[in-house]
């Protein structure tokens, strides 16, 4: 069997699809949202509603997905050993160079979003805060999201409803029930009814 001619269990996606079939192995285009990584459960539901074979095919989905990140791994140091083998060693060096860079800027931007997300966490906590809102707050720095924070627990003490646009109140505007004319009122003074 030739390395192009691989077997393929029914319903397991094809070890290397055809470029002119569109981004993903079935021929669907991918959205601009983020795909967790391979093996992490983030997004993952329950597999309880699906039968034995539902979730045997799931788990070969799961498995052709591991694999196809894994050739992709490969196909990308691939392509970049064959950029790196015309040039001299210098230029390898350099290229190495960047690409380390590249990466470093990558993991930083990472590690400050969880370092944000875990402080807005602990500001949210020392507020009593809901732990839900913590990535509601907006600031960067710890000064700046306890005070975001303060005014959002200020606006939930007092009752404001925050972000309400009194949709399913009857009509009234920002959820002011009581506060001001309602529109029945308004129409009866136009009338010289009120």
């Amino acid at each position: 069997m030739a390395d192009n001619d691989q077997a393929v269990e029914p319903g397991a996606t094809p070890a290397r699809p055809d470029p002119a079939a569109g981004a993903t192995p079935g021929g669907q285009q991918t959205t601009g949202g983020a795909t967790p990584p391979a093996g992490s459960d983030e997004g993952a539901k329950p597999d309880g509603s699906l039968g034995d074979a539902g979730r045997e095919a799931l788990d070969r989905e799961r498995t052709a997905r591991r694999e196809a990140d894994r050739q992709l791994a490969a196909a990308r140091q691939r392509v970049a050993e064959l950029e790196d083998r015309d040039k001299s060693e210098s230029e390898r060096t350099r290229a190495d160079l960047e690409r380390a860079r590249e990466r470093i800027t990558e993991l930083e931007a990472q590690e400050s979003a969880r370092e944000l997300l875990e402080l807005k966490r602990e500001v949210a906590a020392e507020l009593e805060l809901p732990p839900t809102l913590a990535p509601r707050l907006e600031g960067n720095d710890r000064r700046s999201l306890k005070a975001d924070g303060q005014k959002l627990a200020d606006e939930l003490k007092a009752g404001v409803p925050v972000g309400d646009l009194g949709i399913g109140r009857g009509g009234t505007a920002g959820g002011q029930t009581g506060r001001g004319p309602d529109m029945n009122q308004i129409i009866r003074e136009a009338a010289g009814r009120g």
